[in-house]
């Protein structure tokens, strides 16, 4: 004799959640407030949950997203998990899932610690970057542990979040950011004018109210440079807890988050981070990486005090079929001057990179 299995109840959603989540609907742009009620966060936390089915199509990874704007208490943190280590949702689902829990949500690094063994390689990159963002003490240790993975893009963000970990909160850890050079194809094209100039507070202002992230943990927004490359356009947010001096002495005083470079992007008129800088204290100089947020290191250098406020120079990470870039710049009382230089037109002997030592 056959048994009924318990459905799930199908009942009505407010239509604003409804709206919100349907799959065919663009969603508000990424830095729109969400105001929504408390019935309409508890709708959301049931759909994530799939205790409720709308009766009309719908979006999980929008209902996920939604609810991580709308919500940052435990109890959404507990549903969104629950998205993450539910293998039969579907993969995508999950990595937005796994992405949302690194936006802040309370319990969070617990929550992502308790997926830190996921098989799926995506999921799994996605919670170790969220780990990066989230993470203290508690989540270098644990990702310290971890084997090496055999998949190349989890092997860089996994030590690309312990690098982020260890900076923002000045630990120790294994020196192994990931830097092997990347395979590029050769072109002809001549090199780009490279600018960077610092920013007045009423537009940085302007700049951050139009900043998608992530922030990778950090606050920013006090203090800013404008850099342009050809057409490209970034926004340089430096890390307020460096301190406010001109010189930004606290960078050779410990390791840091040092800046974020957030690009434009024209259609959407919003700057999402890129690159970050990563620097580590070294006698009276500074190290410094400049890396993706995938992992990969783009530029490695240092930055020194002197009769300048601040000196730094850096090098590219060698890649095959690209031009050896050096760049160099000094900030001094009366603004500050940038030099870039290609000794080559094409990358002789390339290398395939090594560790760097932050």
């Amino acid at each position: 004799m056959a048994t009924n299995k318990k459905r799930k109840p199908s009942v009505r959603v407010p239509q604003r959640v409804l709206d919100l989540i349907h799959p065919d609907v663009k969603s508000p742009p990424e830095l729109t407030e969400r105001h929504l009620s408390d019935p309409q966060v508890e709708a959301l936390k049931a759909i994530v949950r799939r205790r409720v089915i709308p009766k009309q199509p719908f979006s999980m990874a929008k209902a996920v997203n939604e609810l991580a704007h709308a919500d940052r208490s435990r109890s959404a943190t507990r549903a969104i998990a629950s998205v993450v280590a539910n293998r039969e949702e579907a993969m995508p689902d999950r990595v937005v899932a796994a992405w949302a829990l690194g936006r802040g949500l309370s319990g969070a690094q617990t929550a992502l610690l308790e997926n830190l063994a996921e098989r799926n390689q995506h999921v799994r990159q996605e919670v170790i970057k969220s780990l990066g963002i989230v993470g203290d003490g508690e989540a270098l240790a644990r990702l310290k542990r971890l084997r090496a993975p055999a998949a190349e893009s989890v092997a860089k963000q996994l030590a690309l979040s312990k690098a982020l970990i260890a900076h923002r909160h000045d630990l120790a850890y294994d020196h192994d950011l990931y830097r092997r050079g990347v395979v590029r194809k050769p072109g002809d094209e001549p090199m780009v004018t490279l600018s960077l100039s610092p920013m007045r507070k009423s537009t940085i202002r302007a700049h951050r109210e139009r900043f998608i992230g992530p922030a990778l943990g950090i606050d920013i927004g006090d203090r800013a440079f404008r850099l342009k490359a050809g057409k490209a356009l970034w926004t340089v947010y430096v890390n307020n807890a460096i301190g406010d001096d001109d010189h930004l002495s606290g960078m050779f005083e410990r390791k840091w988050i040092t800046a974020l470079l957030a690009r434009w992007h024209v259609r959407t008129d919003t700057n999402e981070v890129q690159y970050v800088v990563l620097t580590s204290p070294r006698d009276r100089s500074a190290e410094i990486v400049v890396a993706r947020t995938d992992g990969e290191v783009m530029y490695t250098g240092t930055a020194s005090k002197g009769r300048d406020l601040l000196r730094f120079a850096m090098r590219d990470v060698a890649r095959s079929g690209t031009a050896p870039t050096n760049v160099k710049g000094r900030l001094t009382r009366g603004g500050l001057e940038l030099e870039m230089t290609v000794p080559f037109g094409r990358r002789q002997q390339v290398s395939e990179g090594e560790p760097v030592v932050v």
